[in-house]
């Protein structure tokens, strides 16, 4: 008669209580089954930016001013005419012009006159002089009487030249260069200004419309990402949906300190062939660093993804059975045991609100929900995540979570690429509960 083998009392005691705290967490083999948002992971591109804004304006910009104070008689050009170098804009009143001609031209024949006079005067004293007539003292001073005489015939002849040239040339006011008027600022009948602290500005004037710059300010902190000939987007509210692109033509290394921020003038240049862009448009510009183009990529939404507490606490258990397959059965029945007994002695012990976050026995943690963060740097670009290892949760197909470490690189305000993992492409990626 063959006798059976009694199983100990407190084995089994340990079995039941084991089965128990199993039962009592993972709701006796139910799934723990929440209902979440997903999105499934694709390929896509990725362009690291900085971003700043600035306003359009015209390359070779020139502010027409006038050299002479008078009455504007005529205004000979309008807003947005081409305008050829030399042709001219505006015609001043001439009738005071006239008179200060005649003024000079009296005051040089005066001048003329006295210079003739006193030379025929020198020359005379001259004679004497060689002849011992006349004393040194009387010859120096027919000499230097001449030369005062010379000075004021030579001014007298500017004066003139000044008058000629204030009724041929400068009563009418030319164009400096070949362009496009952008602004007019005065009107027939007005007067204008010159030689003060108050000259009157004609007209802006710009060499064309064809290419556009913008003036960017950008932060000292990204300063150092801009280069020359970099590429920049840019879009301008006028045209909604529309990207222009232009490259980096400058970068001025004086500060601009404005409520104790420094920045610093990045100059971009950009064409216009179709003539869209206008002066004083304000563009708001991404100063592209790097792009990578058909890469995995992932949502930033599921990096922040929190699973509930119970359902970490499954996903933990799972993970420590799939680590245990090589035990012995009796070592794999120890480790869930005690899995179980500090599980339920969290449970039961005073913690804030919050859930439940568990190690594999050991060292336990005060409660909180698990974070998906894992590690890893920030980039520039918006998106604050950059490259390192960090969690993605996934919803198996018996609904339980199951976590996964990638490695990120490059991202943006709204995707980060994955590196290393290409076997998830087409997966569902859990972003958040419903």
């Amino acid at each position: 008669m063959v006798k059976k083998k009694r199983v100990p009392f407190f084995i089994v005691l340990v079995l039941l209580a084991s089965g128990g705290l199993y039962v009592f967490f993972t709701g006796a083999g139910k799934k723990v089954s929440l209902d979440y948002e997903s999105s499934v992971l694709g390929r896509g591109s990725i362009a690291q930016t900085v971003s700043s804004s600035g306003k359009m304006q015209a390359v070779g910009t020139v502010n027409v001013l006038t050299q002479l104070t008078g009455t504007v008689e005529r205004v000979l050009v309008d807003f947005n005419d081409t305008v050829k170098k030399g042709q001219p804009l505006v015609e001043l009143g001439r009738e005071m012009l006239i008179i200060a001609l005649r003024e000079a031209e009296a005051a040089l024949s005066r001048a003329r006159a006295q210079y003739n006079h006193g030379r025929q005067t020198y020359e005379k004293n001259r004679q004497l002089f060689r002849r011992g007539l006349l004393s040194q003292s009387d010859f120096s001073s027919s000499r230097t009487e001449l030369e005062v005489l010379r000075a004021a015939l030579v001014q007298a002849e500017t004066q003139h030249e000044r008058a000629r040239l204030n009724i041929d040339e400068y009563a009418i006011i030319l164009s400096p260069i070949d362009g496009i008027v952008l602004d007019r600022k005065v009107e027939k009948g007005e007067t204008v200004v010159a030689n003060s602290g108050s000259v009157t500005q004609l007209f802006i004037l710009a060499e064309n419309l064809n290419t556009m710059e913008i003036k960017a300010e950008v932060d000292e902190l990204d300063i150092s990402s801009i280069t020359l000939g970099q590429e920049v987007r840019f879009s301008v509210e006028a045209y909604p949906g529309r990207d222009f692109t232009g490259e980096v033509r400058q970068v001025r290394k004086v500060p601009e300190v404005k409520d104790n921020v420094v920045n610093y003038t990045v100059i971009v240049a950009t064409g216009n062939p179709e003539g869209l862009l206008l002066p004083g448009m304000t563009a708001n510009m991404e100063f592209l660093i790097v792009e990578k183009k058909d890469i995995l990529v992932v949502p930033n939404a599921a990096f922040r993804f929190n699973p509930p507490p119970e359902a970490a606490l499954a996903a933990r258990r799972r993970a420590l059975e799939e680590s245990l397959k090589d035990r012995s059965e009796e070592e794999r029945k120890a480790a869930l045991a005690r899995f179980d007994e500090n599980a339920k002695a969290q449970r039961e012990a005073p913690r804030p609100a919050g859930g439940l976050f568990m190690g594999g026995g050991r060292g336990m943690r005060p409660p909180q929900r698990m974070s998906s963060g894992g590690g890893g740097g920030s980039a520039s670009g918006g998106g604050g995540q950059g490259e390192g290892r960090r969690n993605l949760w996934f919803q198996g197909a018996d609904g339980l979570l199951v976590p996964r470490t990638v490695k990120t690189g490059i991202a943006n305000a709204l995707y980060t690429e994955i590196v290393d993992s290409p076997e998830l492409e087409g997966l569902a990626v859990i972003v958040r509960e419903k």
